[in-house]
Parts: C-alpha cells; structure tokens; sequence
C-alpha cells in the first residue's frame, strides 16, 4: 500500500531550527538551498537599489531575501527580490508578505536555475505576481515575465548593453550593466 508523502505548511517552517540555508515550500514540498554566493548577493543589491530609487518615491517598499511571502499554508517562498506598490501595502500583515508582490526577482544559481525557470514561475503565475524577472548570471540574461490575462506569456530578454524596463513599474528604466555588474567590487 503506497502512503502519501508528508506536506508540510508554514506552520512546519516556523517550527524548524533557523538556519543560514533557504527553506521554501512549494505545494507542501521542502526545498532547501544553500546560502547564495557573493556575486549573486550584489546583483540582488544592485537591483534593490534601482527599484528602490522608483518605488521609493513612490511610497513603496522594496525587499531582498531572506523574507517570506505566505501565499498560503503550502506554498511559502523567498524571492530574491521583490517590490510592493503602495497600493498592496496591505498584502504585508503579520510581519510578512501574504499575497503576491508586484515583482519578483530569482537571480538563478546553478542549483535553483530549473526550478525558478518551471516551478517558481508556474506558482507566482499561479497567484497573480504581476511581473516575474529571472536573472541567469551564466547567460548574462534578464527574462522579464508580465502577467497577462492570468498567464504569463513570452519573456522579454534583456542582455548586456540593453537598458532594462518594467510594465510594472512605470518610469523604470535601468542599464544592464549596472543591474548585472559583471563583477564583484574589490574581487
């Protein structure tokens, strides 16, 4: 007789030992990631620190990892980035997120790469992230996602050279180059 596997909730993950390792749980599954290299950590900075410099002036907030979005009790994820409109303020109760930013950035590591490209997007498609950007540092790729009519359809790519735009995020324009600094300061 074949048993079910174990799902686990957020109730689970705010029971487990903290740790420097990423706990996500999609569809009740555990996944768990080491903590991500430096580069990785500076683009995510660099990126905050664009968005910032719109959402800011908006009167929205933007988050790099580690914070937890709670889309329900089996699908909790840690997006690399993200940024709230000031109009979805109020998806942010409880200390965390709790329904889905308006974008959400994975900046791929080799062991996350096919997961955020098939499972992370099905899900943030699955619950209404607006915008989806994979940033694929082996490739030096942007591949923006904008949700339309409930699917995200074809991603824009951008590349080095290319200045990098949002349908999200209005008046958004950054250089690629300095989004995805092909390097790391004092290394």
């Amino acid at each position: 007789m074949a048993t079910q596997p174990t799902r686990l909730t957020w109730d689970d993950l705010l029971r487990m030992p903290e740790t420097v390792q990423r706990q996500e749980i999609i569809d009740g599954e555990l996944f768990v990631t080491p903590s991500p290299l430096e580069r990785h950590q500076w683009v995510v900075t660099c990126m905050s620190a664009a968005f910032l410099k719109v959402v800011g002036d908006l009167g929205g907030r933007v988050y790099g990892s580690p914070l937890d979005v709670v889309f329900d009790q089996r699908n909790v994820v840690e997006p690399d980035g993200m940024v709230f409109l000031p109009e979805h303020l109020d998806r942010i109760r409880g200390g965390y997120p709790r329904a889905a930013p308006d974008l959400a950035v994975e900046v791929s590591s080799p062991s996350t790469k096919g997961r955020d490209r098939i499972v992370k997007r099905a899900l943030y498609e699955r619950f209404g992230v607006a915008e989806y950007w994979i940033v694929d540092l082996d490739d030096e790729v942007i591949e923006v996602y904008a949700l339309r009519g409930g699917r995200y359809h074809r991603p824009l790519r951008f590349v080095r050279g290319d200045v990098v735009r949002s349908e999200v995020l209005v008046g958004f324009a950054a250089d690629f180059d300095d989004l995805v600094p092909g390097g790391v300061p004092g290394s």
